[in-house]
């Protein structure tokens, strides 16, 4: 165990050289494959020879974790010839940790199918987060585009490509003039109470550029005489 992460260690150790030298581009690249690469592919060596010795039980986490990379070497790999990739995912389990954070508001979704689309949209919001992409601006220029947009063009819109193409000239609505309306819908890309009437008012962008924030709905939870969910 301890053999491993050192061995783990000396890659994470290189990406902070690459920090603190400011390294971008090919020169990030050239120094993962000089420093790193041989020790990604040592560690690689070294876990499929424990793999062999089957000296631990298959139940044993340890042998679990042993074959995890050799099951995986492209997409542990892929990292090395591509400047732009990180060496893990940390930063995107980070952005997706307020989702169980706010697992009880996720109660407000009544349906399997409402939990998916609020799943694509909190997708969409980290997403927008990671390329510096104000959500509100996102949102309301993409769900009022999608109509005018051709289906072979899907994949411009996107939030990767989206400032490509139509960042220069954004569709917005009167409701970009109401500093409350964007307070709520940002607050939902902050993930702060998400509840089932702000979800519903980012829904109703997709339909029209003008109109007033639905009334809250009172909450049911404490009420006895509350029936079965529909």
């Amino acid at each position: 165990m301890a053999a491993a992460l050192e061995q783990i260690a000396t890659p994470y150790a290189c990406e902070r050289t690459i920090r603190e030298q400011g390294l971008r581009g090919e020169a990030k690249r050239d120094y993962r494959l000089t420093h790193a690469k041989p020790v990604v592919e040592d560690f690689f060596t070294w876990a499929e020879a424990q793999v062999e010795r089957a000296a631990l039980l298959p139940s044993n986490p340890l042998t679990k974790a042993l074959h995890y990379a050799p099951q995986r070497p492209e997409a542990l790999r892929v990292y090395l010839d591509d400047p732009d990739v990180p060496i893990d995912t940390n930063h995107l389990e980070r952005a997706l940790r307020p989702i169980p954070m706010g697992r009880k508001n996720w109660l407000f979704c009544w349906t399997e199918v409402g939990a998916e689309a609020v799943a694509t949209l909190q997708s969409l919001i980290v997403t927008c987060q990671l390329h510096d992409i104000d959500p509100y601006v996102y949102l309301v220029d993409v769900l009022q585009r999608i109509d005018q947009h051709p289906a072979a063009e899907v994949q411009l819109p996107i939030p990767r490509l989206r400032n490509q193409h139509f960042a220069e000239n954004p569709l917005s609505s009167d409701l970009t003039r109401s500093a409350p309306a964007m307070q709520s819908l940002r607050s939902v890309a902050g993930y702060s109470s998400v509840t089932r009437p702000r979800w519903k008012f980012l829904l109703k962008l997709r339909g029209s550029d003008r109109f007033t924030l639905p009334a809250a709905e009172p909450d049911r939870r404490a009420s006895p005489s509350r029936g079965p969910m529909r």
